[in-house]
């Protein structure tokens, strides 16, 4: 059989998943709700760090998207 699955989470966390059955069309779905999760101050660090890496993070990814296209020229 083929299964399409969807899922999708929300701002708040909860994520709804979908499947369905491609050849007989049936079709369930599940809400998962978090029972715990990220403090304010955890994600407020999270996104702190990423701003203070993100040049370093940048520089990396220039220098990779350059290995690779010479890499594609050489073969």
């Amino acid at each position: 059989p083929q299964i399409e699955v969807t899922f999708d989470i929300d701002a708040n966390g909860i994520v709804n998943v979908s499947a369905r059955d491609k050849g007989t069309g049936k079709e369930q779905q599940i809400v998962i709700q978090s029972s715990g999760g990220l403090s304010k101050d955890d994600i407020e660090n999270m996104v702190r760090n990423a701003e203070i890496h993100a040049a370093e993070d940048k520089k990396k990814k220039d220098l990779i998207e350059i290995l690779n296209q010479a890499d594609g020229i050489i073969h």
